[in-house]
């Protein structure tokens, strides 16, 4: 979840809090979607983005490339993101599905299951350390040319 506190993401100045409300902003699920269907269908709405039907809110749920957030100010809900995997759906890039962190997200869902399946985690973490050991190497060079002990 993501704190919010008057159009600044962080801690705000002690004078600050008493006045401006607190937003949350928390991924959403198919309970959400009337909320988003009454926000789509408000006046002047259509000119930013089309309107679905429940049906096709269900469905992008579902299909794993999208994702749905809501910002709440207390319990009250004021508005909603909905973020899709945009490499995921270029034509023509199957082949590298795979290796994209994207994809590995849902393969450690696995690691709470009964029985877990150990293959597509086994082959995330490998992924995962695909992407951090180069960061990770790099890093640790720069930290090499630091004179850190200050002498």
């Amino acid at each position: 979840m993501i704190r919010l506190w008057g159009g600044r993401v962080g801690k705000p100045a002690p004078s600050a809090r008493a006045h401006v409300p607190s937003l949350t902003i928390a991924r959403a699920d198919a309970r959400a979607i009337p909320f988003v269907m009454a926000t789509e269908r408000s006046a002047g709405f259509d000119q930013f983005v089309g309107r679905w039907e429940e049906a096709q809110h269900r469905t992008a749920l579902a299909d794993g490339r999208h994702v749905y957030f809501i910002g709440r100010n207390g319990t009250e809900p004021i508005g909603f993101v909905i973020l899709l995997y945009i490499v995921s759906g270029i034509p023509g890039l199957e082949g590298i599905h795979p290796y994209l962190l994207t994809q590995q997200f849902e393969n450690w869902h696995g690691l709470l299951r009964t029985p877990t399946d150990w293959a597509p985690i086994g082959h995330s973490a490998w992924v995962c350390a695909l992407y951090a050991g180069p960061a990770l190497l790099a890093a640790y060079l720069v930290f090499l040319r630091r004179d850190v002990a200050g002498g």
